[in-house]
């Protein structure tokens, strides 16, 4: 649900979408898939290389990153794109851009209908074009619920950054917090994060929120997400409880557990529904509902093929 919001920011910058899950294949790893550029196309450059596109893990329950992956992409002399991953950990994971070890070097980004997928010291990791799996009736959604029963994503393409991880370097607190964010190279900008799906919806000062950590997110717009449920009519009580769900934007995620939103995300997770109730409290009904894409592999990378190359 973070589709489209940097409207006036460069498509290859804007997250859409961060799924983190236990991996289909097993149960001791974790697959953390990122999704950027809205509406790929082929004509587009998929990604920008002077961004560091990075994945943030919160190990002791801080809000701060204790594990970093960045990921950085290259443009080759035949053309070609190679994407590039860095590893950090300690007080370097909060770092950005080029810091960490070298974990995959000039690994190339698949351009077809197949995966390229490369391994390295019990890691996997794949990047390139894939069908886009969020589901929504957005245009339904953007007219106050007046739902079309059209899935305006069936057939759009996105940029795929999907990294599996062993369990084990997961460890920390039984539940970890999980977020993404492009940061411009030169200037260490952060031009956009996420975390939690529908946290746009309800987030104040967007430009601001979105170029804060969450310990700074948690301890400044805390009572500013309270005021907004309350204005949608919930108690006191209950606009804190919702607040305290919602900020940080960061995905919660308990590796041993399988069950998804909001144990992590799974691509099939249907969290327009959630964010709906939230809205109108009450649950969106049955005939609302948009099913997931059926285009999902069953394995890593886990998103189908591209619609257009």
């Amino acid at each position: 649900m973070h589709h489209n919001d940097l409207p006036e920011g460069d498509p290859r910058h804007d997250i859409t979408d961060l799924f983190v899950f236990q991996s289909s294949e097993d149960r001791a790893r974790t697959a953390v898939i990122l999704n950027v550029h809205p509406e790929l196309t082929p004509a587009a450059d998929p990604v920008d290389a002077r961004v560091s596109y990075e994945l943030k893990f919160d190990l002791d329950g801080d809000l701060e990153a204790d594990l970093a992956f960045h990921i950085l992409f290259n443009r080759a002399g035949d053309g070609r794109w190679g994407a590039s991953v860095l590893r950090s950990t300690g007080p370097d994971a909060r770092g950005t851009g080029r810091i960490g070890a070298s974990f995959f070097h000039g690994v190339a980004v698949s351009d077809g209908h197949l995966a390229d997928i490369a391994e390295e010291q019990g890691h996997r990791l794949f990047a390139g074009p894939r069908s886009d799996p969020f589901f929504a009736d957005r245009d339904g959604f953007a007219n106050g619920m007046q739902w079309t029963g059209r899935d305006y994503f069936a057939d759009k393409d996105v940029f795929s950054i999907a990294l599996e991880i062993p369990n084990d370097s997961l460890a920390g607190e039984s539940r970890i917090a999980v977020w993404a964010r492009t940061v411009g190279l030169s200037s260490q900008h952060v031009l956009n994060q996420a975390g939690r799906p529908g946290n746009n919806v309800f987030r104040p000062e967007p430009e601001v929120f979105q170029t804060v950590g969450p310990a700074q997110q948690r301890e400044h717009y805390l009572d500013r997400y309270a005021q907004n449920f309350r204005a949608m009519g919930y108690t006191e009580a209950e606009a804190m409880g919702l607040a305290k769900d919602w900020v940080p934007d960061v995905l919660s995620y308990d590796c041993t557990e399988s069950a998804g939103f909001p144990n992590g995300r799974r691509p099939t997770d249907d969290v327009v529904a959630t964010a709906v109730e939230i809205l109108t409290r009450a649950p969106l009904l049955a005939s609302a509902r948009i099913p997931a894409h059926s285009d999902l592999l069953p394995r890593f990378p886990y998103l189908g093929a591209p619609h257009h190359l």
